[in-house]
C-alpha cells in the first residue's frame, strides 16, 4: 500500500514541476507579447504627440 502511495507522490510531484514549468514558459511567453504590443502602441502614442 505505501509502495503504491509512494509512487504516486513521486507521480504527482513531477506533474506538478512539469506543469509549473509550462507554466512559467507561457508566462514568459504571454508576457513577452504583450510587452511587444505595449510598446508599439506606446510608440505610435509618442509619434502622434510629437506631430
Amino acid at each position: 500500500m505505501s509502495d503504491g502511495t509512494s509512487q504516486f507522490e513521486e507521480l504527482l510531484k513531477a506533474e506538478t514541476t512539469r506543469m509549473s514549468v509550462e507554466f512559467m514558459a507561457y508566462g514568459a511567453v504571454i508576457g513577452f507579447i504583450v510587452g511587444a504590443a505595449a510598446v508599439l502602441i506606446f510608440q505610435d502614442m509618442l509619434l502622434a504627440v510629437m506631430s
